[in-house]
């Protein structure tokens, strides 16, 4: 048997839009700046982020993980997936 689940595409990171964090608690996150890898492995690669809590906007700017955000998606069709052991047809 198969299903079909939509599919979706991540949205690039922009500086100036806020975005919700992967902690328990799902802050708020206005990213300021991104902070992209001059060296090494992560040449070109979003390391970081220093920005603004929304909750918590009396710490001022604060630096985050590059992998503690959730981007923004979009749907970018669907695919279709067996049901048991789901897998894609």
């Amino acid at each position: 048997m198969k299903t079909t689940i939509p599919k979706f595409k991540s949205l690039p990171f922009e500086e100036g839009k806020t975005y919700i964090t992967k902690f328990a608690t799902g802050d708020k996150f206005k990213v300021v700046e991104i902070i992209i890898g001059k060296t090494g492995i992560s040449k070109g690669k979003i390391i970081g982020f220093n920005g603004i809590y929304e909750t918590a906007q009396h710490l001022g700017l604060c630096p985050l993980s590059a992998d503690r955000l959730y981007p923004e998606t979009i749907p970018d069709g669907t695919v279709d997936i067996c049901k048991e052991c789901r897998e894609p047809l």
